[in-house]
């Protein structure tokens, strides 16, 4: 009984955790220096507008200035692209040189 109640208590600790990366992020915000599109992948952000071998998956876009949180960030050989939420939830990829930490 007692084991039983120790691993849902860490289950509901850990659910709790995960819920709260995902809203807030670890603590890095940023405004976006130009227009730009989210993308369903790191791939499509980083090469979707120059490559004809990367498919372009716009889910959203982001104006100017418009704050956002990174939930992470993912490097590639020869790109940073960050995965962000806005301030209304929409969740996307984007270039991280895009970003201005504040």
């Amino acid at each position: 009984m007692k084991i039983a109640l120790l691993i849902l208590s860490m289950v509901v600790f850990w659910s709790c955790a995960v819920a709260s990366y995902i809203v807030w992020g670890y603590g890095w915000k940023a405004s976006a220096d130009i227009d730009q599109y989210l993308h369903k992948t790191a791939e499509s952000a980083a090469y979707g507008h120059h490559s004809d071998h990367v498919t372009l998956e716009v889910t959203s876009t982001i104006e100017k200035d418009q704050a956002v949180a990174v939930l992470y960030d993912k490097y590639g050989k020869d790109y940073w692209a960050c995965y962000v939420r806005t301030p209304d939830f929409r969740f996307g990829w984007m270039v991280c040189t895009d970003l201005t930490a504040y």
